[in-house]
């Protein structure tokens, strides 16, 4: 037989004894070529004959197969139609019964070793050994490192059956899938940084199942926008893969690297990754690897996952799933920036993942661009003098990483100004979302506030984006005046003050809500030796709120009067809405054509 179009160099049938066989059905023109079958009537079936096959690593494989008895006459004169009615049977399949053949002479992996369900051979018109039509086989990297247990059809490969592993097939790609095999990994499958989903096309037996162009992974070419499919891995759930990995390098050395293989009494299958990584920029999000010397990558990307199953069956199977990422930065706006020293990531038989942030020690996160006079605050105010200074912090599935300065109370003659902060802050997916960036001037639960003289005011301002825009923009600002009296009897104050607030949000949908509110605050409060006391509360505004297209208007008072223990307080509010589309119409109202007909009839 030719050794590479037949997982088997020889095969012995086993069979010495049959059940009773049915009567032959010679179809014409043959004179004497039939399947042989048994049972009666509507329960006649094909007879399986036992057979044991010498496979291409001289192991031996039972299996049972069906037979065609075809005569001597037949066979010298119509050879061609005796293989094309063998050939012609779809239930012609031999049942390897899940054992493993190997299906090229194994090198240094067990790769091309695979659990095989069946197979389907194909006779020859001129007299040749029989040849591999087909085979169900289970890819036992999917299997031990994705829990994937659907058979892949596969068929050699026409350069490897030609040539065999020559210079033109040089990552030994020996069969290809009849329907390529999408392969999907979780995150945390993926070492949590990436996930490397790909189509299965081919079956190699130094790299294992391939992705791509077949004729590319013959010539270890290695091209990332046929090898991955477009959007599908992503590195921290914002940066395509595909738009990370370089073309260079070749199939062995930038593709993942699935590999079987017995160590002593145990079956391990592993999958290698370390690709190189170039700098993607997406505008508002940049991912930049680490250079030194200029020109030459060091960033690192690293997945590596491991499988051990005991072929005795007396321990227990382990698997183990890690990642890295070293030497990077995550950019946002041009404006902050995470410095990376390495991400990690590792889970050992399915635990809880154990996940590792090392971030610079000296400059965890910096600004540049519109924030670099924060940068500048930064290096000139020592840590701990105003506000917290840099945090670093895991949260959930991710890091936060920020800058907060708090400025002193600076009061000089009727100028007062306090409770001033600048704060930015980066937050980083580790599996899924996308990159968050903050900043802030003071906070809505505690604005700054500005006094000159009887005059005073204050306000906060809030910004969120991520790599698809802004999520949030709030804002308020507010100012009025203020007069203060003591009597000494009696003391009190009189404020007025007006003000305006304004957000936008973004929702999961990509709609955009936008709430604009303008306000008046006329109040004030009298104390009368501290045993009665009256205070009085105006508040006048109005809001367009866009989720609903209403304006509406309110106006509220409220009067609290203190006596000693006794306190009362009243509040009046009146509330005017305009337009929408919130409210329903009148035909809305009537959703069915029975309630329609109970108003009409209300008034027959």
């Amino acid at each position: 037989m030719d050794r590479r179009n037949n997982p088997f160099t020889r095969v012995r049938l086993t069979t010495l004894i049959t059940p009773d066989l049915a009567e032959p059905e010679v179809n014409p023109p043959f004179h004497r070529t039939f399947w042989v079958e048994v049972g009666p009537g509507a329960q006649r079936q094909k007879f399986h004959f036992h057979a044991v096959g010498t496979d291409q690593d001289n192991r031996a494989v039972d299996f049972t197969i069906p037979l065609l008895f075809a005569s001597i006459t037949d066979l010298n004169d119509k050879r061609v139609l005796v293989a094309g009615q063998y050939n012609d049977e779809p239930k012609r399949s031999a049942d390897a019964q899940g054992h493993k053949i190997a299906y090229t002479p194994l090198r240094n992996t067990q790769n091309a070793l695979l659990a095989s369900q069946s197979l389907l051979f194909d006779a020859g018109p001129s007299g040749a050994s029989p040849t591999l039509h087909s085979a169900s086989v289970h890819i036992s990297q999917l299997e031990d490192l994705l829990g994937n247990s659907a058979p892949a059809d596969i068929a050699y490969d026409a350069t490897y059956t030609s040539n065999g592993y020559d210079a033109a097939n040089r990552s030994g790609v020996f069969a290809t899938l009849i329907t390529p095999q999408p392969l999907a990994f979780r995150a945390d499958q993926a070492g949590g940084i990436a996930t490397p989903n790909q189509t299965i096309t081919a079956l190699s037996d130094q790299q294992g199942p391939v992705a791509g162009d077949v004729a590319k992974a013959r010539a270890d070419e290695f091209d990332p926008a046929a090898y991955f499919p477009k959007g599908a891995p992503r590195l921290f759930g914002s940066f395509d893969l595909l738009d990370l990995l370089l073309a260079a390098g070749g199939l062995s050395k930038q593709a993942p690297m699935l590999k079987s293989e017995r160590v002593g009494n145990a079956l391990v299958t592993s999958l290698h990754w370390q690709p190189a990584v170039k700098k993607i920029d997406l505008g508002i999000a940049k991912f930049l690897p680490n250079e030194a010397p200029p020109g030459t990558v060091i960033s690192v990307l690293s997945i590596d996952s491991r499988s051990e199953r005991p072929l005795t069956g007396a321990a227990a199977p382990r698997s183990e799933f890690k990642g890295s990422l070293t030497d990077f930065d995550i950019e946002i706006l041009s404006s902050v920036t995470l410095h990376f020293v390495r991400f990690g990531f590792a889970s050992i038989n399915g635990a809880k993942p154990d996940v590792s942030v090392e971030l610079h020690n000296d400059h965890p996160l910096s600004f540049t661009g519109d924030l670099q006079f924060v940068e500048e605050l930064r290096k000139a105010i020592p840590p701990g003098l105003f506000g917290k200074g840099a945090s670093i912090e895991l949260i959930g599935a991710g890091v936060r990483a920020g800058f907060a300065i708090a400025l002193p109370p600076l009061e000089i003659g009727v100028f007062a100004l306090k409770d001033v902060s600048l704060g930015a802050a980066l937050t980083l997916p580790f599996l899924d979302g996308k990159p968050l960036f903050d900043f802030n001037v003071s906070e809505r639960a505690n604005p700054f506030q500005l006094r000159v003289a009887f005059f005073a005011g204050g306000g906060f301002f809030h910004l969120q984006l991520d790599t698809a825009g802004m999520r949030q923009l709030e804002a308020a600002l507010e100012f009025g005046a203020a007069f203060g009296l003591n009597l000494g009897v009696a003391s009190g104050e009189v404020h007025a003050m007006a003000g305006i607030y304004f957000s936008i949000q973004k929702e999961s949908n990509g709609a955009e809500l936008c709430r604009l509110t303008g306000y008046l605050r006329l109040g004030g409060r009298l104390s009368v030796l501290g045993l009665i006391r009256v205070s009085i509360e105006f508040n006048l505004s109005f809001t367009y709120d866009s989720g609903t297209d209403k304006a509406y208007g309110r106006a509220t008072l409220t009067v609290q009067v203190e006596v000693l223990f006794f306190s009362v307080s009243v509040d009046l509010t009146v509330e005017r809405a305009f337009g929408g589309s919130g409210d329903p119409l009148f035909l809305q109202t009537f959703d069915t054509a029975r309630r329609w007909q109970d108003y009409t009839s209300a008034f027959a």
